[in-house]
């Protein structure tokens, strides 16, 4: 790990809203035998009360750390190029362009803001990754390396260490990539976290937890999965970047595997496990789809490959996506379907979009630093009564500058018919790392960061009703305090809706964004989240 000092404390917020490019073209490693499902040991759960867990009381002090980034050399050489000479792409050539007219004021048509509080606070390590789960008694946020759970007032907010929470023992270190949200339709929260490590030996491990009730402060089941093995196999490989996706009867990570001797990108991989077996917390064992290739026969259609949140009741498809980290015309689909036990990995489906491309890295105001913006890897996604939606950032030239806009995707599962592919951007700003969720009737709510010459880092949200043409102007969340020096912002933002609080009277998302927080750290910066309410 990369010691990182950083220029002032920053804070994470959660809030509420009512309601083609050149390339990597070479195949990256693959298996003919990748569809292939491979069986797994039984994993047997333990329990946790999360009122029991040792609470963080006191802000941290401590260095700062950057996560250590796994390798795809042929992907990073590409946005490398891209970043020092980044693709042209003009509103004229795409399907679909929103420019967002924000001047920061409630807009009449935007999502309503509502409550907002602190999520998790700044620890040991960078990118800080929020994320959050709104369930109807509370809200559950995730990310590096703490959980919180707060009541929807703000009141009573609890902060533990993920470690703790997950159960991963001290020798793993802390965790990485927390993933949640909370599952309406089977009425629990659900989150996702990683270890990774090479002392004493190495290890690859993936923790999942589910409450037991609606209740994120009660008790939760949890299970640990040895990701080095494939199947049985043991490998010489660990999981990174992981997704969580759910159905009717599965629940699936995905992930990229990396060697441990030098962290260099071997293949992909998602796992299958019984929900409701998980859910009732009994013993359980799960089965492997690795190395899989994509249907275009080349690398940048399957890395990175996530699976969805599928929020429609007796639905039994895993749905998947694979937006080209660099940019490109087309996104790859497919499915698993049949049951946990011997379920079936589809070929997969190539599906033009309009063109987008890796993002040049944002300008802030007071600092020369620039926002990192990475690449063009969407969060996790959802599907909602046969309808998948998912957001991603992507180059795009306004006014002759190149900027950073918010790509926003709705496709149709059962023909791939892409319904919306809508890009929004602002003229002089930088949009960045977005979250999208959708409700029961198709109101949207779509969350992300914005930076440019006169913003600090600050948190974003715009939104669309069923029968709006275009995304809404946006809304300021979290206003940012100060520029941030590091090195890694994101690597993503988590949104989720409210069901217990949305109806025909409006519908209510909660979004864990990030904004610049300044504190009497006047040697250290970065993004903290907040947790904020939406209305429409």
């Amino acid at each position: 790990m990369t010691q990182h000092l950083r220029a002032a404390l920053a804070a994470f917020l959660a809030v509420a809203v009512l309601a083609v490019f050149a390339s990597p073209s070479g195949a990256l490693s693959v298996k003919p035998e990748g569809q292939t499902p491979l069986v797994g040991a039984t994993v047997r759960p333990r329990v946790v009360v999360f009122n029991s867990l040792p609470t963080v009381l006191k802000p941290y002090a401590g260095p700062i750390l950057e996560r250590p980034e796994a390798i795809n050399a042929e992907a990073d050489q590409e946005l490398e190029r891209l970043k020092a000479n980044p693709a042209v792409i003009l509103p004229e050539q795409l399907q679909q362009f929103t420019l967002d007219g924000a001047s920061g004021a409630a807009q009449a048509l935007a999502p309503t803001v509502g409550t907002g509080f602190e999520g998790i606070t700044q620890q040991g390590f960078i990118p800080a990754e929020p994320t959050v789960a709104a369930g109807p008694l509370n809200i559950f946020t995730a990310g590096n390396v703490t959980v919180t759970v707060t009541n929807k007032d703000g009141s009573s907010r609890v902060e533990t260490n993920g470690r703790t929470f997950f159960g991963a023992p001290s020798i793993e270190g802390a965790i990485s990539d927390a993933q949640c949200y909370y599952d309406a339709v089977h009425n629990r929260f659900v989150a996702l976290a990683f270890t990774q490590g090479t002392s004493p030996s190495n290890f690859s491990n993936f923790y999942l937890a589910v409450s037991q009730t609606t209740d994120a402060r009660g008790v939760w089941f949890l299970y640990k999965f040895d990701m080095s093995k494939d199947g049985n196999a043991p490998t010489s490989n660990w999981g990174d970047y992981q997704a969580l996706g759910i159905s009717e009867d599965k629940i699936a990570f995905s992930s990229q595997q990396f060697r441990f001797a030098d962290n260099n990108y071997v293949y992909q991989k998602i796992r299958i496990i019984d929900r409701a077996l998980v859910y009732a917390g009994t013993p359980v064992s799960y089965v492997d789809f690795v190395g899989f290739n994509a249907p275009s026969g080349q690398g940048a259609d399957v890395f990175v490959t996530k699976v969805g949140r599928n929020l429609t009741a007796a639905d039994n498809t895993i749905h998947c996506l694979c937006v080209r980290t660099n940019g490109g015309s087309n996104i790859t689909y497919r499915t698993v379907t049949g049951p946990p036990g011997s379920p079936v990995l589809s070929g997969g489906v190539i599906v033009p979009v309009s063109a987008y491309t890796a993002p040049p890295d944002a300008i802030q105001k007071g600092s020369a630093s620039l926002v990192v913006t990475n690449d063009c890897r969407p969060p996790d996604f959802y599907v909602r009564n046969g309808v998948l939606i998912c957001a991603w950032h992507t180059g795009i030239t306004i006014g002759g500058t190149g900027l950073s806009g918010i790509r926003m995707l709705r496709l149709r599962t059962s023909d791939r018919a892409v319904l919306t592919d809508e890009t929004f951007g602002a003229a002089g700003a930088y949009c960045f790392y977005p979250a999208v969720t959708v409700d029961s009737v198709g109101t949207i709510f779509l969350g992300f960061g914005r930076s440019g010459t006169n913003e600090f880092p600050s948190a974003y949200a715009t939104g669309k009703r069923r029968g709006d043409a275009a995304l809404q102007t946006s809304v300021l969340l979290k206003a940012g305090l100060t520029a941030t020096n590091d090195t890694r912002w994101g690597d993503y933002t988590g949104i989720d809706n409210d069901a217990s609080a949305s109806g025909p009277g409006g519908s209510v998302s909660w979004y864990a964004g990030e904004w610049t927080k300044s504190t009497a750290r006047v040697s250290e910066s970065s993004g903290l989240d907040s947790t904020m309410k939406l209305l429409f």
